[in-house]
């Protein structure tokens, strides 16, 4: 049988219905939500499909990823993402399949859409220089994937974006037999242009870090790198210039006399819980979206 672990940040929209599609697939006997600490209802809906719902133990969906593989039950895993509606039904059918069968170990999804600026700027031109012998892959970032729990819990599962394209490195120097399949049409969320340089840092990074050739790297290397990192930003600084621009200014004991959060908790009347999640909260991050939550809809 098959576990499903779905990572999920914030996903109250859609996860109750990548559950449910999850749970019509006969394969599957374990469905589980591996929760990023969301800030919205993103558990209750997936419980109300009866998913069984756990909290990561460290942001990141690349920790979410690796405690789902820590406590699910079956051999085979599948990971979908919790934001896409548009799966195909037989979804789990297409990524378990060639496992089920006994004709793959690991198996990475392609889906009918243009491959991203990352993609064809950084990820393939990396591999091919730092790993001539890697195969080709259609879309070697896609994040729905299936593979077995025994060679995943040998995976290092990156922080960032790195995550995917870090397994599938992983899962060829393991030795596993890999295969691509097509899931059809998937309407997935593009990413910001201003994402697009974190992300193929992050990709860059995980690709030179477990590339073999980088053991003993030399000049060439290293000029076709930088090549690679020129042609990726000139497209964003590209994608940027089409943009409306807006200025930011920080108003702390600048343009206000004082904190900026402070002010806004007194015009609007929200002090009493400013001062209770500040003395309550130790954690920064946690601390920063319980206030953004304080100024939702003020204008």
């Amino acid at each position: 049988m098959v576990t499903v672990i779905i990572p999920a940040l914030n996903e109250e929209k859609t996860v109750r219905q990548v559950v449910a599609l999850v749970n019509r697939a006969t394969q599957v006997s374990e469905v589980i939500v591996v929760d990023d600490k969301s800030m919205d209802a993103t558990v209750d809906e997936a419980r109300k499909e009866g998913a069984t719902v756990i909290t990561s133990t460290k942001l990141g969906k690349g920790a979410s990823m690796k405690d789902g593989v820590l406590v699910a039950k079956n051999e085979i895993l599948v990971f979908l993402d919790a934001d896409i509606t548009t799966y195909p039904d037989n979804i789990i059918e297409l990524l378990s399949a060639p496992i089920i069968d006994g004709e793959a170990d690991f198996v990475k999804s392609f889906f009918s859409r243009q491959a991203g600026r990352v993609t064809e700027l950084v990820a393939k031109p990396l591999l091919s220089i730092l790993n001539p012998d890697f195969p080709k892959f259609r879309q070697p970032l896609s994040g729905m994937i299936a593979g077995k729990k025994s060679l995943l819990a040998q995976c290092e599962f990156e922080e960032g974006y790195g995550v995917d394209i870090g397994i599938l490195m992983d899962m060829h120097q393991l030795g596993a037999r890999i295969t691509e399949v097509n899931i059809g049409n998937i309407e997935n969320r593009m990413q910001a242009l201003e994402q697009l340089g974190r992300m193929s840092r992050e990709v860059a990074r995980t690709i030179i870090r477990k590339s073999k050739a980088m053991e003993t790297p030399n000049l060439e290397t290293y000029e076709n790198i930088q090549v690679i990192r020129e042609q990726m930003e000139f497209a964003i600084r590209e994608g940027l210039m089409s943009l409306k621009k807006i200025a930011v200014f920080d108003m702390d004991n600048t343009i206000l006399e004082k904190s900026f959060i402070h002010t806004a908790a007194e015009t609007f009347g929200f002090k009493d819980e400013l001062v209770n999640i500040i003395t309550n909260n130790s954690n920064p991050f946690l601390c920063t979206k319980l206030i953004a939550r304080l100024l939702k809809g003020k204008i």
